[in-house]
C-alpha cells in the first residue's frame, strides 16, 4: 500500500520550515535571524514556534522567554540533525515518513486524525516531522556512542573490587524483638516474667535489626544486650535511664562477611559501564557544543544560548537525553 499522500508531501518540507533561504557564507543574513551551518531560521519560523509553545494563549510579557525557548529548540534540532549527518548516521526521509505513519496509524482518524491532533496543539505535520527528525538523530547518536564504548573487562572490575573491597563487606547484623518504653523497673520485671511464662513477645514488641558498628545508633546498654545475647534468649530489663527500660530477644544473627568478587562483579561492571557512558557523553557534548556553536550565527536581538554571539551563562547540555 502506498504511503499516505499527506505524509509524503509534508515530510519533504520538514526541514524547509527551518532551512528556507539557506545559503553559504557567514552571519545570519539573507532574511534569516539565525543560521546553523547551511540551515537558516527565519523570523516567520521563529514566530510560528513561539505560538507552538503557547498555543491559544496571549504571549504578551512572556514573549522574550518564549522566543528564547523557541529559538533554542530550533538551534538544538539543527545541531542534532547536522551532527548525525556529519557522523554518518543521518536520518532519512523514509525514516521520518515511517514514524509519521506510526503516529497516524495509532489514531482513529489516520492521517486526518493526526492532522487534527497536531492542529489542536498549534502544530503542523512539518513541525512534527522536524521534531521526529531531531529525535531520531538523537537516538542514532546515542547508539553510535554506545557502540564506541568498550565493554568493562573482568580485569577492570577486579581492580575496582580490590581497591574498594570495604564497600562489599558487611558487619554482623542481628534481628531482634524489642519491648520499649517500659516506664519503671517494676513494670519491666512484670513484663519480663509474663514473656518468660509464655506471653508472645511479638504481640507487644517491635521487630528491628542492628548492625555491629563502632558508632551505633542505639543506646550503648541496648547495643550491648543485643550483641551479647543468644538467639531466643530474653534480655532485660535493660535500663536506658531510671525511668526507661527495655526487653530484648534476638531472633537471628547474620555473621560479618565480605561479598565475593563473583557475586559483586555484575553490579561493579554495570556501575563502571555507567561511569564510562557518562564520560563518553561529557566528551561528546564538549566537542559537539564547541563545533556547532562556532557554526551558529544569530542576528542582534535574536541571540540565544547556542549562538556564537551568546555571552550569557550556559546551562549544562545533555542533547541526547542520555545518562
Amino acid at each position: 500500500m502506498s504511503a499516505p499522500r499527506l505524509i509524503v508531501v509534508t515530510v519533504a518540507v520538514a526541514t524547509a520550515s527551518v532551512g528556507a533561504g539557506a545559503c553559504a557564507g557567514q552571519g545570519a543574513g539573507g532574511g534569516a535571524i539565525a543560521r546553523v551551518g547551511q540551515a537558516a531560521i527565519t523570523a516567520e519560523t521563529l514566530t510560528h514556534w513561539i505560538t507552538v509553545l503557547a498555543p491559544g494563549h496571549h504571549v504578551g510579557a512572556r514573549h522574550q522567554a518564549l522566543e528564547q525557548r523557541a529559538l533554542g529548540f530550533l538551534i538544538s534540532a539543527q545541531w542534532l540533525i547536522g551532527e548525525a549527518a556529519r557522523d554518518g548516521v543521518g536520518v532519512s526521509d523514509a525514516e521520518v515518513q515511517g514514524r509519521l505513519r506510526e503516529k497516524a496509524n495509532a489514531l482513529a482518524g489516520g492521517d486526518g486524525g493526526l492532522a487534527q491532533a497536531l492542529a489542536a496543539a498549534g502544530q503542523t505535520i512539518a513541525d512534527a516531522s522536524l521534531e521526529i527528525r531531531a529525535e531520531l538523530a538523537a537516538a542514532k547518536l546515542r547508539q553510535m556512542l554506545r557502540r564506541s564504548e568498550p565493554a568493562v573487562t573482568t580485569a577492570e572490575a577486579s581492580r575496582y573490587y580490590l581497591r574498594n573491597v570495604q564497600r562489599f563487606a558487611h558487619n554482623e547484623r542481628r534481628e531482634f524483638y524489642i519491648v520499649e518504653d517500659l516506664g519503671s523497673l517494676a513494670i519491666a520485671r512484670q513484663r519480663f516474667a509474663e514473656i518468660k511464662h509464655g506471653r508472645n513477645i511479638a504481640l507487644s514488641s517491635i521487630r528491628e535489626s542492628e548492625e555491629r558498628s563502632p558508632h551505633p545508633l542505639s543506646a550503648p546498654s541496648i547495643v550491648k544486650a543485643i550483641f551479647t545475647s543468644r538467639p531466643g534468649e530474653l534480655m532485660g530489663p535493660v535500663a536506658v535511664n531510671s525511668q526507661l527500660y527495655y526487653l530484648i530477644q534476638v531472633i537471628s544473627i547474620t555473621p560479618a562477611a565480605v561479598q565475593s568478587f563473583a557475586a559483586a562483579s555484575p553490579a561493579i561492571e554495570a556501575q563502571l559501564q555507567r561511569e564510562r557512558r557518562r564520560r563518553t557523553l561529557a566528551a561528546f557534548v564538549r566537542s559537539w557544543t564547541a563545533r556547532w556553536t562556532a557554526r551558529t550565527d544569530c542576528r542582534p536581538g535574536y541571540v540565544a544560548p547556542g549562538c556564537r554571539q551568546y555571552a550569557g551563562t550556559k546551562a549544562p547540555e545533555n542533547p541526547l537525553g542520555a545518562e
